[in-house]
């Protein structure tokens, strides 16, 4: 049970004004934050989540990605730390409503949702820039503020992000859940492999719901909805509402496709296509994207439940599976017979442990999954393959690897011999670096800040063996001009920890455009 603050109190250096809402992940209030009078949502997270192992240390890494995320349609980050054994975030607050209200007035006017899905692919390219990964893009999620006559939208919530997979990377969920709202999920998210690809698909599922008032695979069921989502023909919005056009049919068609590698590469070519549909004019081809092939099992008849486009219902919210004795909500014992029964249909698994009885309830004697065993590629392609795409200078993305590890090596040894010559060659003029400075951790802007900092480390520390551990071609996830990896690092014999670069293509050279490393 999330704590409770109550109105006047003083919670650090906010005093709460009243409470804004709440979910599974804790409380969030409007407070003001008195030391730069101005209004914050205050999240505080519930401490039977942040009790959970390395919750605190993940969390503040996270924390420090998202408040990264620098985009005018993003929420931004103000702070986050603990007070009182209580972790908390402090972010923006945004006067004014959400999606979700909005679409419960009827279905938005096409130039007004292609607006606000233009934002939100700007968005999610600024989040899946830095690593993450949302997971829980829903129309609540989406922040709008009336200006004038038009809406400013704000992507909100990071709670359940993800850092992308790469060596080192980490969770701000537990390994091995399954998180996040089951009418926008997307086939791979269902089995657990959510990527940026999964964000787009979830946005699609969005603009579907603000274009018709309904929810394209809602079913009647959660086992139903997740079958719908893997394996029903994808729906066409004119098919539920008269006036939509066969352009914006089209968007929604692939934005929408099973397969990750059908779908737009990036947030830019989601957004072309909508402002495409909008003006009626044709939509470009696809953008050629190279997979490996898939062996496809056909798929037994659907469960006996049938779409329905009624009055939209609340929203299918998943559990995180592993763990702990059910509370409110879906049966912990339905939403992981109904993983289970999707991943065997689809042909996926061999073999899922489950102990015990698997009561209504959730109780009993359930563990966790010991050993899942992939027979069969089916709906997903590998992450690599769904997450990078060739960039938009025509680079392959194997030449883009290949020249990225070839940085990261020059930058091993610009820091192993103290070298800042070396690292300014290496380093964007706008680069960004979060690490150790004098007096702690602290970040510094601008290549002149940033050498300065380096500097002073190896004034401290003189010439170190400094290693990336981690790093594979794999580790390296391209999307476009922009790309990112999470390594791990080791300096001599003994400090070690992550360490997040993202890179920039620069007139025809990639460089190191910003670095996240842990410190302390």
């Amino acid at each position: 049970m999330a704590a409770s603050l109550g109105n006047g109190e003083r919670f650090g250096d906010f005093e709460i004004l009243e409470e804004a809402g709440r979910g599974g992940m804790g409380v969030v209030y409007r407070a003001r934050q008195i030391s730069l009078r101005r209004f914050v949502a205050l999240k505080v997270i519930a401490p039977e989540v942040s009790d959970q192992p390395d919750f605190r240390s993940r969390f503040v890494r996270e924390s420090h990605l998202a408040a990264s995320i620098d985009h005018p349609n993003v929420v931004s980050v103000h702070a986050a730390g603990e007070i009182d054994g209580l972790s908390y975030i402090a972010m923006q607050w945004i006067e004014g409503t959400n999606l979700a209200e909005a679409i419960k007035e009827g279905p938005l006017p096409l130039d007004r949702l292609v607006a606000i899905g233009e934002q939100m692919c700007g968005a999610l390219d600024a989040a899946h820039a830095t690593g993450l990964t949302h997971r829980d893009i829903k129309p609540g999620n989406i922040l709008l503020r009336r200006l004038g006559r038009r809406d400013h939208a704000y992507l909100t919530d990071f709670g359940i992000a993800k850092r992308q997979e790469a060596a080192g990377g980490t969770e701000l969920t537990q390994a091995g859940s399954v998180v996040g709202t089951i009418n926008y999920m997307a086939p791979e998210q269902i089995q657990g492999q959510a990527g940026p690809s999964s964000d787009l698909y979830a946005l699609g599922c969005v603009l579907f719901e603000a274009a018709t008032g309904k929810r394209p695979f809602e079913r009647e069921s959660e086992v139903a909805t997740m079958w719908a989502q893997m394996n029903a023909p994808r729906p066409r919005p004119s098919e539920m509402r008269s006036g939509i056009s066969p352009q914006f049919d089209e968007v929604m068609q692939r934005a929408l496709a099973i397969e990750p590698a059908d779908r737009y590469a990036d947030g830019a070519e989601f957004a072309e296509a909508l402002r495409r549909a909008a003006a009626g004019v044709p939509l470009p081809p696809p953008t050629e994207r190279v997979a490996p092939p898939t062996e496809r099992i056909a798929p037994p008849p659907p469960p006996p439940t049938q779409p329905t486009y009624g009055d939209p219902r609340p929203e299918l919210r998943t559990a995180e599976l592993p763990g702990e004795p059910g509370g409110g909500g879906p049966s912990r014992g339905l939403i992981i017979g109904g993983i289970v029964a999707l991943l065997l249909i689809a042909g996926a698994v061999a073999a899922l442990a489950l102990g015990g009885g698997g009561d209504d309830k959730g109780g009993g004697t359930s563990t966790k999954s010991s050993t899942t065993t992939t027979t069969t590629t089916t709906t997903t392609s590998s992450t690599d393959s769904t997450d990078d795409n060739g960039n938009s200078n025509g680079q392959s993305v194997a030449a883009a690897r290949k020249e990225i590890e070839g940085l990261l090596h020059s930058y091993e040894d610009a820091y192993s011999n103290a070298d800042l010559n070396a690292m300014s060659a290496l380093l964007t003029d706008d680069v960004i670096r979060f690490g150790v400075v004098a007096g702690g951790c602290g970040e510094r802007k601008g290549k002149q800040a940033v050498l300065a900092a380096y500097d002073e480390q190896f004034q401290a520390n003189g010439p170190l063996d400094y290693t990336l551990t981690g790093l594979t071609p794999q580790a390296i996830t391209v999307r476009g001009a922009v790309a990112s990896s999470n390594l791990g690092y080791q300096i001599g014999g003994g400090s070690s920890g992550t360490i997040d670069f993202q890179f920039a293509r620069r007139n025809g050279a990639w460089l190191i455009q910003r670095i996240n490393a842990s410190c302390g």
